[in-house]
């Protein structure tokens, strides 16, 4: 089992899942599905982009905790094999486009801005990350804008529109938690985050509040159906995931990982139970 969570976690393919999963959803509330290049491209765009990030050594994965579980000192063990599986996923790309050109717009878009958060810009003299507080703002625009590029796509109305903003807000609260690993990192690489310029327990509260705030709004706005329902459950479980951070004990890695990380997949996950559920009944 460890074995296969350094694979999956050390590797960056868990969090490739995660986007290809969160692409679904995003697919799922414009078109009603989720068209299978789509779901290919984000998966590859999102490998690559997050395993470069780690290929390529920074300041902040110098001074994180040593774990088997970093990606950075995964792939540090085996670049020359991350070598050759970065040529078969551009080899991949390029195979993609041929087969389907409309998705070439929206990997160039997801690749530019993923690449932009990985190497420093010349005109800016930094990478995008450093901004102060733009890290969780970031990263969790490009995810959710991304499919909409892909699919060539935007929302239709309202209701659309409140969920792809709705899960965005999500992804931005999940990314300021999972930046409190990231706490001492971060600051010895002078970047500037919610979870490193306040302290954890109003880090923890705000996330919370936000997160009840947001489930109720929306269920306000657009009203109680499937999705809304997912997204609102999603976002509790998030609030009720922060109460771990709570006192001094730090929380594992795994934790981040499997449980923080993984309440991104629950939108889609509850959906699709509650289908099966309209199905059987």
């Amino acid at each position: 089992m460890r074995k296969l969570a350094e694979i999956l976690i050390g590797g960056q393919i868990a969090i490739a899942l995660i986007v290809t999963l969160i692409t679904a959803y995003v697919a799922e509330v414009l078109k009603g599905y989720a068209p299978p290049e789509v779901l290919g491209a984000a998966f590859l765009v999102t490998w690559l982009v997050y395993a470069s990030d780690r290929y390529f050594k920074h300041r902040e994965d110098e001074t994180g905790a040593a774990d088997d579980l970093s990606p950075a000192r995964y792939i540090e063990r085996h670049r020359r094999m991350f070598q050759g599986l970065f040529a078969v996923a551009a080899l991949a790309l390029i195979g993609l486009v041929v087969y389907e050109p409309q998705v070439l717009w929206g990997l160039t878009w997801g690749l530019g801005w993923g690449l932009a958060y990985t190497v420093e810009l010349p005109l800016l003299k930094r990478r995008l990350k450093a901004i102060p507080y733009l890290k969780a703002i970031y990263v969790a625009t490009v995810v959710v804008t991304t499919p909409l590029a892909l699919m060539g796509a935007l929302p239709a109305n309202v209701a659309q529109a409140s969920l792809i903003i709705g899960f965005t807000l999500l992804m931005i609260l999940n990314a300021i938690l999972c930046d409190l690993k990231d706490r001492e990192g971060d600051r010895a690489a002078g970047i500037r985050t919610f979870a490193n310029c306040t302290s954890k327990p109003v880090v923890v509260i705000g996330v919370q509040v936000l997160c009840i705030v947001a489930g109720v709004t929306l269920l306000g706005v657009v009203g109680v159906n499937r999705f809304t329902a997912a997204l609102a459950a999603s976002a509790l479980a998030l609030a009720l995931a922060a109460s771990r951070f709570y006192g001094q004990t730090e929380a594992p890695n795994w934790y981040y990982f499997l449980v923080i990380d993984g309440i991104l997949v629950l939108p889609w996950g509850l959906l699709h139970i509650m289908s099966l559920i309209d199905l059987a009944a």
